[in-house]
């Protein structure tokens, strides 16, 4: 399912502010002072997807859901209030499915590897093998931007192989994201979501034993 971003856009005038007593811009009752009444509110989104049973190799989130995508989300955070790096995480597991659906394992046989990478689909033909991505702001403006570093357990470089012992019917691995606390203090940001686009991918790629078919 792909995920949508939303922005919200507010707009005062004095006049606005005159016109309702709850405007941050009416200094004589500021939000918070308890003087008069107050509402807030946000929209109920309720999704459900269906899809077809997965077939081949798969990556699923933690809980074996089938992925589109794989988020990771820093949350909201205040404009210049950063006081240390912002890191989040978010596990996958590697599966493959029969035509049933069914879970089988993944291997061949003992021997046969996972190639796991983080690549820059955006910089050559298959994308290179790079840990860090550009957060624009909407996706578009670069001139106002975060850096994220991005990191596979079990690895320093952005790839790494795991050697599969045979039986095993999914694999677990992890993507982490650290925007630095000088990327979130920069005096150019503003108000806004900031997002790479899906710039990244996460690729998994199954080598079988060699001789072994």
């Amino acid at each position: 399912m792909k995920k949508v971003l939303f922005g919200i856009i507010a707009i005062s005038t004095l006049s606005l502010a005159v016109a309702n007593p709850n405007n941050p811009n009416n200094p004589a009752n500021p939000p918070g002072s308890g003087t008069t009444n107050e509402t807030a509110a946000v929209p109920v989104r309720v999704i459900a997807e269906l899809i077809p049973a997965p077939y081949g190799l798969t990556i699923t989130d933690e809980a074996g859901t089938v992925l589109d995508e794989l988020v990771l989300d820093h949350g909201r955070m205040v404009l210049g209030q950063a006081t240390g790096d912002s890191t989040v995480f978010k596990p996958f597991k590697v599966k493959r499915f029969s035509t049933a659906g069914t879970a089988v394992a993944i291997a061949n046989a003992a021997g046969a590897k996972l190639q796991i990478s983080l690549r820059d689909k955006t910089s050559v033909a298959g994308g290179s093998v790079t840990t860090s991505t550009i957060l624009k702001l909407n996706g578009t403006d670069s001139a106002k931007a975060l850096t994220s570093n991005l990191s596979l357990l079990g690895s320093t470089t952005g790839s790494y192989e795991q050697t599969l012992q045979g039986g095993e019917t999914e694999y677990t691995g992890r993507v982490t994201s650290r925007i630095p606390e000088a990327s979130l203090s920069s005096n150019v940001l503003t108000s806004g979501i900031y997002h790479n686009g899906g710039q990244h991918v996460l690729e998994v790629t199954y080598v079988p034993k060699s001789g072994s078919q």
